[in-house]
């Protein structure tokens, strides 16, 4: 059992969550313990079909090119997600899809129903293409998938109840620059695994 990347995993598909959590703290909104459960249900759906399916690949895939054809997929997402985290820095201004008012449409302050399906679908993609190259290195989906359940409902409280708390400094600022490098660490870990 790949116990280390299991709980790898679980952190960094979650750090994302951390850096909203801590965004919508700070900005004054509330997620709700409601509105929590939705975004992690939503995650743990879309991550166990992409484990799901990674792991069914394996099926016609042999054996000793699964690892390194999965962490080679994990490193390049960890790449691709340092180049994004890059360029969203250049245009601080832009307003991303995930930033607190854009998903807050009726601006009440709390995030509800409709505004957590939308947050929990836009975190679940990240998930989805690392699920897939997780799936492909062979890690027990099912495993993985609790993994990242309890990660997502963990970031997502202590994220929400710190950005309260942490007005000044921004930690969600680097949370996807720390998620590439600990997917690419995770990815050069599975292929010489």
């Amino acid at each position: 059992m790949h116990v280390w990347t299991i709980l790898g995993l679980g952190l960094t598909a979650n750090l994302d969550s951390l850096g909203i959590g801590l965004a919508y703290g700070m900005k004054g909104k509330r997620l709700t313990f409601a509105s929590i459960g939705l975004i992690t249900f939503i995650t743990i759906v879309v991550s166990f079909l992409s484990l799901w399916l990674g792991t069914w690949m394996t099926s016609f895939m042999p054996s000793f090119i699964e690892n390194f054809f999965g962490g080679i997929i994990i490193i390049l997402i960890g790449l691709y997600t340092i180049f994004q985290d890059f360029k969203t820095r250049k245009k601080e201004g832009d307003k991303s899809i995930t930033h607190p008012n854009v998903i807050d449409k009726d601006h009440n302050n709390v995030i509800t129903w409709n505004e957590s399906f939308l947050l929990g679908f836009i975190l679940s993609l990240n998930n989805g293409a690392m699920g897939l190259g997780a799936g492909l290195t062979g890690i027990n989906p099912y495993a993985a998938t609790l993994s990242i359940g309890i990660f997502s409902f963990i970031c997502l409280s202590l994220g929400a109840y710190y950005g309260h708390k942490l007005n000044k400094f921004s930690f969600s600022r680097y949370t996807e620059f720390i998620s590439g490098i600990l997917l690419i660490v995770i990815g050069l870990y599975e292929c010489y695994l």
